[in-house]
């Protein structure tokens, strides 16, 4: 049986998943369908632009309706397709012979619904002297955010007792706890993202290694479309003065050439770190998997992270595209940006 790692996760699995399902204290899945409904509302309801309070008029009015729209990246999509990652891992290691209780699993989803649940950020503003412009950035406050994500975790799954009596349990509550603050905290290095907790040898919570995976695993799980297209949604996520832009454009304005020159030279750089990116969490992957016993790696490798090199040669071909055009409006529809004129600008023309 396999003992080692995950604190003490991973045993050869021993039960049908089914048969485990039915040892669940009643309204047990019940009570994580009502909360996935719940965290995807948090999701929805998160806003994408910080609404200045000395904003006045039709101005505030837009700005208001800019700040209603769904974050780019860190949107309902994102959230559904973390956790539907962590169901594709959960799936293998069970048909590689890994227990993962049914009771771990459904906690590992709550889980991931509620990762980004909260998303604060900042609008800053980064002066490039080299280049003789500025830039306005979403840092998002990542000391605080997955902190505050468990904490609604938490607390929703305490209002859940309301209706169904005893149904988490202190255990339950620092695995989600600990999934969300540990499993998606962000560290960087050579040129890619990766979650420090996956270094943390063998004492984490198979569900906080799983989330930690899931959360960034577009590259070597999902493949070219996917990666590509998460890519470009984080960039227009995080590059606001860039949405400010093109919504100028979209209002019947223009853009100078040098700001236009200076958005493509930032687009075309992103381009290329999303080959580094891919090859960094390449890279990464052998020590993230290292508590798994060899045979189980090896199948991981084998049926889940098997995209990496499709990933990372889509990614070089893209970035190659993308330095053949010259023109700021074509480059930003390929990145996935709407320059459709405002409804009242189109029927005014």
């Amino acid at each position: 049986m396999y003992t080692e790692g995950f604190s003490g996760f991973g045993r050869k699995k021993e039960r049908p998943a089914k048969q485990e399902q039915r040892e669940l204290p009643p309204g047990f899945i019940e009570a994580v369908a009502e909360l996935r409904e719940r965290a995807l509302e948090d999701v929805r309801a998160l806003p994408s632009r910080i609404v200045p309070e000395n904003l006045q008029g039709i101005e505030r009015a837009r700005m208001l309706e800019r700040a209603a729209e769904p974050l780019a990246y860190h949107g309902v999509s994102h959230t559904e397709r973390a956790v539907e990652r962590m169901e594709r891992l959960i799936s293998v290691l069970r048909r590689l012979g890994y227990e993962v209780s049914a009771r771990d699993e459904y906690l590992g989803k709550v889980s991931g619904f509620y990762h980004d649940s909260v998303m604060d950020f900042d609008e800053k503003t980064i002066v490039e002297p080299n280049v003789g412009m500025s830039k306005v950035m979403m840092v998002l406050h990542r000391d605080k955010n997955e902190q505050l994500s468990a904490e609604k975790a938490l607390q929703d799954m305490r209002a859940m007792q309301r209706k169904y009596p005893d149904i988490f349990t202190d255990k339950d509550e620092a695995l989600v706890h600990d999934a969300i603050v540990a499993g998606t905290f962000p560290g960087f290095a050579q040129g890619t993202v990766y979650q420090p907790v996956l270094d943390r040898e063998g004492e984490s919570p198979l569900a906080t290694r799983l989330l930690a995976l899931a959360d960034i695993g577009a590259a070597g799980m999902d493949g070219p479309d996917v990666f590509r297209r998460e890519g470009d949604a984080f960039f227009r996520e995080e590059n606001l003065d860039i949405a400010d832009a093109i919504e100028t454009l979209r209002n019947g304005g223009t853009l100078d050439a040098a700001r236009k020159a200076y958005f493509i030279s930032r687009m075309r750089a992103w381009s290329n770190v999303q080959i580094s990116f891919a090859e960094g969490r390449k890279a990464f992957l052998e020590k993230e998997l290292a508590p798994f016993p060899p045979e189980v790696r090896e199948g991981l490798k084998r049926e889940v992270f098997n995209q990496f090199e499709a990933s990372i040669a889509a990614a070089k071909a893209q970035a190659e595209r993308r330095a053949r055009l010259d023109s700021f409006e074509e480059l930003a529809q390929d990145m996935g940006y709407d320059l459709a004129p405002h409804a009242s600008i189109a029927k005014a023309a």
